[in-house]
This record gives C-alpha cells, structure tokens and sequence, in this order.
C-alpha cells in the first residue's frame, strides 16, 4: 500500500488551502487620473493676457454658440422648468443665470476665460444629459434632482477649479445650468 504524505499544521491559519490548483492573476492598473491641465494652462494664460493689456472686442465662435439660443421653438427659462415641473427653481434660477451672465460679460475680453468658459459649459451640458435628463424623466422629484445637480454638476466642476483665478463659484456653475437651459440647450421634460 501507498502511504500518503501527512503534514501537520495545528495552529497555523490559511486563506487557501487548496494549493496548486488556484490560479490567481494580479492585474497592475494605474489609477486612472483626470487631466486638468487644460483648465490651469488657460488659468495660467489669463495672468499673461491681462499683463499683456491685448483684450478681445468679440466672443470666441464656441462660446458665441452657447450665448444664442438654439434655433427652433424657443421658450423662456420658467416654461421650461414649468414644463418639468421644477416652479420651485424659477426664482432661483433666474437669479443664478443673471449672476453668470453678469460673470460671463465681466470675464469677455479674455480669450482665455472665453475657453474656460465654454469647457465649462461644455462640462455642465454633458453632465446634465448624461445624469440628469434621466432621472428628469423618469419622474423624480424636485429635491432629488436638485441634490444630484449638486452631487453631478456643481461638486465635480467647483473639482476641477482648484487653480481658479476668475472667482468661480457654486452659483456660477448652477447659472450656467439655468443659462444652458434658457438658450434651449437643456430640456427640463
């Protein structure tokens, strides 16, 4: 007869015991980093561009397109939020959009803010569609939607602004939302 290895191990623990028949594979990712290089290159180009005294008479093109309604049926920013049953927004939102847009003309005559702008818009429209709309339309309520705006679009943009050297804030980010809106570039139903 056979006689089997036997090995004692009493007061010895392990998480497999199993031996050669467990194959396990490491796989090594780098953590995956957002580049917000973009954003401090502009910042950094705006200390030139105010130094340099070389301001712009006229809105970039990208930004152009965001400061014009869209065209076909236009309505006003309180039928749309009217429409998504968002009334409790309106006065707020109304205020918030005058603030951005006070900010935005406050910010025109440099290229630099022009390009921010626009990321940022770009970043608050894409956000909105992607994260919102959805839940929009699936019938949430007010206090839901209001707290993913603030977990989805403000928190993660006011992120991305540590080098921040025009005063952003969370109500400028909001503004741009409501300013989107009332240029027919987010819907709200």
């Amino acid at each position: 007869m056979m006689e089997l290895n036997r090995t004692t191990q009493s007061g010895n623990t392990a998480e497999n015991i199993a031996g050669r028949d467990i194959n396990i594979k490491t796989y090594n990712f780098e953590a995956i980093k957002v580049s917000y290089d973009k954003l401090s290159q502009l910042f950094a180009k705006i200390e030139e561009e105010r130094k340099s005294n070389a301001p712009l008479n006229q809105f970039i093109e990208e930004l152009e397109r965001f400061t014009k309604p869209k065209s076909g049926v236009v309505k006003t920013l309180e039928q749309k939020l009217t429409e998504g049953e968002m009334q409790s927004f309106i006065e707020y939102a109304l205020d918030a959009k005058e603030t951005y847009s006070k900010f935005l003309m406050k910010h025109q005559f440099l290229k630099s803010a022009q390009e921010i702008n626009v990321y940022l818009l770009a970043l608050v429209r894409t956000y909105f569609n992607h994260q919102i709309y959805p839940v929009i339309q699936s019938g949430a309520d007010q206090a839901a939607i209001g707290n993913l705006i603030v977990k989805n679009i403000v928190e993660p943009i006011l992120a991305q602004l540590k080098e921040d050297t025009l005063g952003f804030t969370a109500e400028h980010i909001d503004g741009m939302l409501y300013f989107l809106t009332g240029n027919c570039y987010l819907e709200w139903k």
